[in-house]
């Protein structure tokens, strides 16, 4: 193997062919590769029409599984109403009481009671 050349490696042989030094391969790929300005633009969600499980109202079943929840003995609500008193009512009625809290749900002016809070 007298006469075998010595093996260049793919950077020694981009160097010869395009008659450039190996500092100016470097700042020639870096350019290429690796571009200083990105001209993507950043990422902005798009509203989507579809509900979460979170915008659905809520189904007679979980109001009857929130009361079969709560303690017999737990203290009364806000209102001075004690749970035992909706776990009570006739079907009609908790649908009654269902739909009134699914009209809250829906309604809210959720930026006003922000306000509100501060």
């Amino acid at each position: 193997m007298a006469g075998a050349k010595p093996s260049r490696s793919a950077l020694q042989s981009l160097m010869i062919s395009m008659d450039v030094s190996a500092k100016e391969l470097r700042e020639i790929l870096a350019d290429s590769f690796f571009s200083k300005t990105r001209h993507a633009e950043p990422y902005t969600p798009t509203p989507s029409d579809d509900q979460g499980p979170l915008d659905n109202l809520f189904t007679l079943a979980e109001l009857d599984d929130a009361l079969r929840l709560r303690n017999a003995k737990s203290v009364p609500r806000p209102d001075g109403i004690p749970y035992s008193a909706i776990k009570n009512l006739p079907h009609n009625d908790k649908e009654a009481l269902l739909d009134y809290y699914n009209d809250i749900w829906v309604t809210v002016d959720v930026p006003h009671m922000e306000r509100s809070m501060g």
